[in-house]
């Protein structure tokens, strides 16, 4: 009797075991993230480390997984292990925390259906601005291997698919007085796209502290700011906000900005006007030609945007502008300066102090102005110390004091006037 029990213990024992090994035989399948979460959506590392929770629903129809059993990799793993690791990296910076395998705890379920949890810590001192979780990565048993990104062009998964998804970006509001984006970081909303290269520096223009994390990149109301300078009788086509709210930030380098267009655009060149923070009139920047929906410019800085289909100006439009020096060499030295004269052709100006002047949407110093004919010679006194390398556009605006007819009592008179326009080349000065 108890012998033919053992016997009929064993055949069991041999029946599961043999189900188990053609079961795991069979595995090729990778296991599955069903959801994700962290939580708090804010810290701030001005003073301390701070503590993130992570938390992941993990299947598997196979094997099994068993993340807490892991040695903290996702290569490929020996038959008795199996990983789980999420990554959450700034928008702005190169370094990662890893949240990995001997982090988590399993708070629910069992190897084919689990809840995990973990805390990792944030340190003191990191990056300000917008992380993300942009790497999950679960391998089985048999090391089986699914992967998930932040909308990267790599094998595996977004993250987005991941169901039930939810705190995927965490805001660190450190400020900073300044800040370097690390690695090329695109900013994109509906409204437009900005492009910084890395090591990018991000500067209040009055030297303060800001919080990174509040950059905006949106559409504003045109109507609730002045309309003092704004190009008259143009139709604006686009319009972009980007900075943080009451500050004017500076990038020592020149950022690209594309604002999206109606395709009717296409083809054509557009003025860009721009308005500071506290700032009493709209002044112009550059141009920029439509291609594909979208005007493309340069800038060293975050403020108002507006691009308008078509001028009215009072120049003939047969201004042509030369220069003195085209080329300059790149400098680091704050010492870097050079005067160079701006000859604008047909075009008669009368006043230095009633000129603006900016080249590649930085503002410069009119230091002269003198006239040779029906032309008009311009210098200005350019500090280029850490202009990055490429092309640069120049942007003129002025006005002249003129006479305006106007008839009184069956009288012609004459009142003081203002005659106003603008003048934009591209490619005006190349340093390297």
């Amino acid at each position: 009797m108890k012998k033919t029990i053992a016997i009929s213990l064993l055949s069991i024992a041999l029946f599961i075991a043999q189900k188990c090994f053609v079961k795991a035989f069979e595995d090729s399948i990778a296991p599955e993230v069903t959801a994700l979460s962290s939580s708090p959506s804010e810290i701030d590392t001005s003073n301390s480390g701070q503590t993130v929770t992570v938390t992941v629903s993990v299947s598997d129809v196979g094997v099994g997984t068993c993340p807490t059993g892991s040695n903290n990799s996702c290569e490929a793993l020996p038959q008795n292990k199996s990983a789980l690791q999420v990554d959450i990296t700034p928008s702005i910076g190169t370094h990662s925390i890893a949240v990995e395998g001997t982090d988590f705890t399993r708070i629910s379920g069992d190897d084919n259906s689990g809840v995990y949890r973990a805390t990792k810590t944030i340190p003191y001192g990191s990056k300000p601005g917008i992380w993300k979780l942009d790497y999950v990565c679960v391998v089985d048993k048999l090391g089986n291997k699914q992967t998930w990104w932040d909308n990267k062009n790599w094998s595996g998964k977004t993250i987005s698919s991941i169901p039930n998804a939810s705190g995927l970006t965490i805001a660190n509001m450190a400020e900073s007085s300044s800040l370097k984006i690390e690695k090329e970081w695109t900013f994109s909303s509906s409204v437009a796209s900005v492009y910084v290269s890395e090591n990018t520096t991000v500067t209040k223009k009055e030297g303060e502290s800001f919080a990174f994390y509040k950059m905006v990149n949106q559409d504003f109301n045109l109507d609730s700011l002045t309309s003092s300078g704004l190009i008259s009788g143009s139709d604006v086509a686009g319009k972009l906000k980007i900075g943080i709210p009451g500050l004017n930030l500076s990038f020592d380098k020149p950022v690209t900005v594309k604002i999206n267009v109606d395709s009717k655009y296409n083809g054509q060149t557009l003025n860009i006007q721009a308005l500071g923070e506290n700032d009493s009139s709209w002044a112009n920047e550059t141009t920029c030609t439509v291609s594909n929906g979208q005007c493309s410019f340069t800038v060293n800085h975050a403020t108002y945007f507006v691009a308008s289909a078509k001028t009215t100006t009072s120049t003939s439009g047969n201004v042509q502008v030369t220069t003195d020096t085209s080329t300059l060499a790149y400098s680091i030295s704050k010492k870097a300066k050079k005067r160079i004269s701006y000859t604008f052709t047909n075009l008669s100006l009368t006043s230095k102090k009633h000129i603006t002047m900016r080249i590649g949407g930085r503002k410069v110093k009119v230091v002269g102005l003198r006239r040779s004919g029906s032309d008009s010679i311009v210098t200005v006194e350019l500090k280029y110390a850490k202009w990055g390398r490429g092309n640069y556009n120049l942007a003129m605006s002025y006005k002249n004091k003129t006479k305006v007819a106007y008839t009184k009592k069956g009288k012609t008179k004459y009142k003081k006037g203002w005659e106003r326009g603008s003048v934009s080349q591209e490619n005006v000065l190349t340093i390297q």
